[in-house]
């Protein structure tokens, strides 16, 4: 539960506020810049297990969103099959980004 707070705190105080300059209800959009790209990029102690971990507490906080009516229900549905479509992307980002002669 810790976990999922502070990365949903991350991604919206450091990404989509600062970053992107988006509000966290128009936050969806931006998943795969930030899981695929700038969590790579930016965070030292990113790894393939904490973008699984990070995918898993945003669909959380987007649900959360969906039930208090901040998301609409169609909306968020479509982010979670995102995420999964785009899972395989992420962790080859990831890859690309490790590998020394990238």
């Amino acid at each position: 539960m810790k976990n999922n707070l502070y990365n949903s705190d991350f991604y919206i105080n450091e990404f989509l506020l600062y970053y992107e300059s988006q509000e966290p209800k128009d936050g969806m959009e931006y998943i795969d810049g930030f899981l695929g790209d700038f969590f790579i990029r930016k965070c030292m102690w990113s790894s393939k297990a904490i973008i699984k971990e990070n995918a898993t507490s945003l669909k959380k906080f987007y649900q959360f969103m969906s039930e208090i009516g901040k998301v609409s229900k169609e909306d968020y549905k479509e982010f979670v099959e995102g995420i999964s479509d785009s899972m395989e992307f992420y962790l080859d980002s990831y890859d690309m980004m490790m590998d020394v002669d990238f």
